[in-house]
């Protein structure tokens, strides 16, 4: 028996397990956050969907009037709120390197000082020019993230924030890892850390499986690079540049009469398709050619893995990882 505050307690009654509340505390918050997803989901498909049946007029805020804009705005500011919960992302982050800036891309290391972790950061500006098309655009990879999120499947790439400025910014804050592939592939070639046949299979299964996963739900990657591969904390290798994921729906691309070749993914591996190294059928077969690609900076220093090089490639020409 337990004595508190004078009265004595009955030996069935349990002691407070931390654990146990930390998990339900976490289970909460990822219920919080599942919640305003689904609903921000269907704000923001009722909104693009109308923009479609318009397509002369690719500027939603003419069509809806900025009221609709700000009330998806302050939805995804809740959506941030709920996700500093869950992430425990108690303090303002702080830029600690600009990295590059590409059109009106800026990527740049952000640091937590509750955490002491550091995150990438990338943010679309609609200036100087302003893009009457910046909102729809946006709206359009906002709801792609926010499906991804849904999978709740640490195989990908963690999103911590998302921030949106109708008409004027995005920004998306993801784990930054230990850097990209491609200087891991060089750290490893100079220090002579030469690859393992089993760390290339499962290095391309954890690739594959992200790709595979995207298409069950209709999500293509338009630019698989090395540079785009993220080494996490715990080793997994993550697909990167999440602004460059993308709805991607066969029988409706098939009803706009466009072909495979007007998407971006596709255009990028032209130099490939036209030296007749490889017929692309869809954006499904390119998708895997594209990582293929990013690979070839492991083969080409390493001639003992060039058997698993071939390998994976006669699967995708034979569609085996489909």
């Amino acid at each position: 028996k337990f004595k508190m505050s004078g009265q004595l307690l009955p030996e069935s009654s349990s002691i407070i397990d931390p654990e146990a509340i930390y998990r339900s505390y976490l289970s909460n918050k990822e219920a919080e956050v599942e919640s305003i997803i689904c609903e921000i989901l269907q704000d923001i498909d009722i909104v693009i969907h109308e923009a479609d049946r318009i397509l002369a007029n690719p500027n939603i805020e003419s069509l809806y009037g900025r009221g609709i804009m700000e009330f998806i705005e302050n939805r995804i500011k809740i959506l941030n709120l709920r996700l500093k919960k869950k992430y425990f992302l108690f303090e303002d982050f702080r830029e600690i390197e600009s990295l590059e800036s590409e059109n009106q891309m800026e990527f740049s290391k952000v640091f937590d000082p509750h955490n002491h972790m550091i995150y990438f950061k990338q943010t679309f500006s609609n200036n100087p020019n302003k893009d009457p098309a910046f909102d729809s655009k946006v709206l359009r990879n906002i709801r792609v993230l926010l499906n991804l999120m849904k999978l709740d499947d640490n195989a990908f790439l963690n999103i911590y924030g998302i921030e949106y400025k109708a008409g004027e910014s995005y920004t998306i804050i993801t784990e930054h890892g230990v850097g990209d592939l491609e200087r891991y592939n060089q750290f490893r070639l100079d220090s002579k850390g030469e690859w393992k046949d089993k760390e290339v299979y499962e290095l391309i299964n954890q690739l594959s499986y992200q790709i595979k996963t995207l298409q069950k739900v209709n999500i293509v990657h338009t630019n698989i690079t090395a540079k785009g591969i993220i080494v996490s904390e715990d080793g997994r290798f993550k697909l990167a540049n999440l602004c460059f994921l993308e709805i991607y729906d066969p029988e409706a691309e098939k009803k706009k009469k466009r072909s495979p070749s007007d998407t971006l993914l596709i255009q990028r591996l032209e130099p490939l398709m036209n030296s007749g190294t490889l017929e692309i059928e869809n954006v499904w077969g390119a998708e895997k050619i594209a990582l293929w690609s990013a690979l070839e900076i492991i083969f080409s220093w390493t001639p003992n893995l060039n058997n698993i090089h071939i390998e994976y490639l006669e699967k995708l020409m034979e569609k085996d990882l489909k």
